[in-house]
């Protein structure tokens, strides 16, 4: 955030988590052209520190031999002029540099949806002992910043994709301990639908399986969570030759005599099965 001419408050965002954007006191700015939407990326997950111009450039042009000289410079360049014109020469000046080092894109706390996630992910984890309906309103807070697929359609190069496979596993991880948060507060029904979509993609799981019949218990559907724990029995037999773990069977039985306390929160390990 910055002041302009007029001393107001001014909202700069660029946005990772989904498809690449970029807005300016709330208006979208359009990047045209895959290699400048490449370059701003990589500046972006390199923000407030110099990027060479030989790596730029082998990230961009997938280390092609044939690749000019001034390419980078006239890209670098269209990307200058694209801040320039939509916002101000000033701000460009101050938020792209160039150095002997490289390029470097400036950005302050708030801009970058990446940095924000992080921030959010790490408090819900710091509150979760002390405060866990903070911790809760943290990670959902995080986890709203994501619109779809990290770098979706722009996984160019080996540290795009690279980066998105791992903000796709901090996403996940993200989404397990929202669960975890709202299955120990006893909101059940906020997490049902996040946990059928997590059986579906994780269908060997115990522990989204076991969070997931827990959802469905407490929300009155106690055939439908007894029918999850058929379908991940089903699936560990004839995938991968194994039975449901003690703790899972245990849940089951539970569900069954109309036992399963309200406070439970089960006994499976991190992760469950993979």
């Amino acid at each position: 955030m910055f002041e302009d001419q007029n001393g107001g408050s001014v909202i700069f965002r660029l946005q990772l988590l989904g498809k690449l954007t970029l807005s300016y006191d709330g208006e979208i700015i359009d990047i045209p052209g895959r290699q400048l939407q490449v370059l701003l990326a990589l500046l972006a997950i390199n923000a407030n520190r110099p990027v060479s111009k030989g790596w730029l450039t082998g990230e961009i042009w997938d280390n092609a031999c044939d690749v000019r000289s001034n390419a980078l410079h006239a890209l670098v360049f269209r990307l200058r002029k694209l801040l320039a014109g939509r916002i101000s020469e000033d701000f460009a000046a101050r938020r792209l540099v160039t150095s002997n080092r490289g390029y470097q894109l400036c950005l302050e706390e708030g801009e970058l949806d990446i940095t924000t996630f992080e921030t959010l992910v790490s408090r819900a984890q710091r509150d979760k002992a002390v405060d866990p309906v903070l911790a809760l309103a943290h990670a959902h807070a995080a986890l709203d910043l994501w619109h779809s697929p990290a770098l979706e359609d722009l996984r160019a190069g080996e540290c795009l994709s690279g980066v998105a496979a791992r903000l796709e596993e901090q996403h996940l991880w993200a989404r397990e301990l929202q669960v975890d948060l709202a299955i120990e507060a006893g909101r059940y029904a906020s997490v049902r639908g996040v946990l059928r979509e997590l059986t579906l993609r994780y269908p060997f799981n115990e522990r989204f399986s076991e969070w997931y019949m827990l959802a469905l218990y407490h929300s009155g559907r106690q055939t439908e969570a007894l029918g999850e724990f058929r379908r991940i029995s089903r699936a560990l037999r004839s995938e991968l030759g194994l039975e449901p773990c003690p703790p899972l069977r245990e849940l089951q039985q539970a569900v069954l005599r109309h036992s399963v306390p309200v406070a439970y929160q089960g006994s499976l390990v991190e992760g469950g099965t993979a």
